[in-house]
Order: structure tokens, then C-alpha cells, then sequence
């Protein structure tokens, strides 16, 4: 711009998306009886305790929320949860719900280790809690052979 003073560009300082040493596998599969797609989202390492595990949470959230809003081909009509090797203490602030399936009232359960129920128990909701893979799987499957789009 000719005879306007401009600000000079501001030191810009390079950060991180890489919040978390969590790291995350993510699949799909297609429920038997149906033309679906589901998708199982395991997750493992260290969750920091308290309020440093902040960093942990949003990861977490982002991944579910990320894996959940793409499409392989289609999206994803139910979601499990694996926690079953994240070594995790506590923490307020670990949410696992993704935007697009709460809103649509679709199936997630998260599956913990035994010993972890009780942990787990005091902040999610009991009715998504399982320590069985296949009743995980079977819930899922049995909830998508009755949707209807």
C-alpha cells in the first residue's frame, strides 16, 4: 500500500499439535447384517494425573472427534472406545463423547481393563463402560442391525 505505514510482521514462534505421548490406532469394520461402517479407537501410554493430564484430554477428544468426523468410505455409525492399555489415575477433564455420534444418539462404549471399572465408573456414564471386547462389539453390532437411516 503506497504511502500507508504498515506494522512490521510480528516474530512468529513455532508450537506443537503433538500435546501428548498418548499415542492412537484407529480402525473400522463393517457390522455384520448391515451396510455400516463402525470404527474402534484405541488408545495407549501414560495419562498425567490431575490437571497436568489436560494436554491428554483435548488429545484424546481431537482424536476421537477427528476419526469420527472422516469417512472410510463412509462415516461412522458406532464407535469403541479401547482404554484397556492407557494407564490412567484420574483426571476431571477426560472426554471421550464425539460431537457427530451424540448428536445423532449413535452407540459408543468404552472399553476398560476390570480393575478399571471404578475408576472409570465416577466420570463416564456406566451404561457405555464395558471390560469385555466382545460385549463391546456385540452392542454395537446389535444396535446398527436395528438403525435405520
Amino acid at each position: 500500500m503506497k504511502g500507508k505505514h504498515l506494522n512490521p510482521i510480528p516474530k512468529l514462534e513455532k508450537v506443537s499439535l503433538n500435546i501428548s505421548s498418548i499415542t492412537v490406532e484407529c480402525y473400522v469394520w463393517k457390522p455384520r447384517k448391515t451396510s455400516y461402517f463402525a470404527g474402534y479407537i484405541e488408545f495407549k501410554g501414560q495419562y498425567r494425573i490431575g490437571s497436568a493430564g489436560i494436554n491428554d484430554a483435548k488429545y484424546i477428544h481431537w482424536k476421537i472427534n477427528e476419526f469420527c468426523d472422516l469417512t472410510f468410505p463412509e462415516p461412522i455409525l458406532g464407535l469403541i472406545v479401547d482404554l484397556t492399555q492407557l494407564d490412567y489415575s484420574y483426571g476431571d477433564d477426560l472426554e471421550i463423547f464425539p460431537e457427530r455420534l451424540i448428536s445423532r444418539n449413535l452407540p459408543i462404549k468404552v472399553l476398560v481393563q476390570t480393575d478399571s471399572l471404578g475408576i472409570f465408573d465416577k466420570i463416564l456414564d456406566k451404561n457405555i463402560l464395558t471390560d469385555s471386547r466382545e460385549v463391546a462389539f456385540d452392542q454395537i453390532e446389535n444396535f446398527l442391525q436395528k438403525y435405520n437411516l
